[in-house]
């Protein structure tokens, strides 16, 4: 993500497990996220002071952002019965973002424009998901063959 001046980098840590059965199915959750700004000291500051990115003893309150994601990846028996398979995702994801007050005075967008764009931003990176989960299928027909 990058902002005048600054580069934010989204850092996640998720924790797996894959459950045997006829078929496996792989669970993935997000354990951990961050935001890291790069740039100019003033900046940097004023980014985490907004966002709460960094906890400082002085820090009583919730950070300002919280995120959710839990996916699974399973295989079934295709429906057509011939003996092929069918691989299925399910993904949730939340990401819950509170803005002060202040900042909703001096956005250049409404709030509303602001949830459109946030939204239209986390669709992008769930439709950036298909074609991994594509290349996930081949790869496991390949494996299972």
């Amino acid at each position: 993500i990058s902002f005048p001046g600054l580069k934010v980098k989204s850092i996640v840590i998720f924790g797996t497990q894959t459950i045997v059965g006829e078929y496996p199915e792989y669970q993935f959750s997000l354990l951990d996220s961050r935001l890291e700004a790069n740039g100019p000291r003033p900046l940097v500051w004023l980014f985490n002071k907004l966002t709460k990115s960094k906890k400082t003893e002085n820090d009583g309150d919730l950070p300002r952002q919280t995120t959710f994601s839990q996916s699974r990846i399973w295989v079934e028996p295709s429906e057509d019965k011939k003996g092929g398979i069918t691989l299925r995702s399910k993904a949730k994801l939340e990401a819950h973002i509170k803005i002060p007050s202040f900042m909703l005075r001096i956005l250049p967008v409404s709030l509303e424009k602001l949830e459109q764009q946030g939204c239209s931003g986390l669709q992008s990176a769930l439709d950036d998901v298909e074609p991994g989960l594509q290349r996930l299928g081949k790869s496991y027909v390949k494996w299972s063959a």
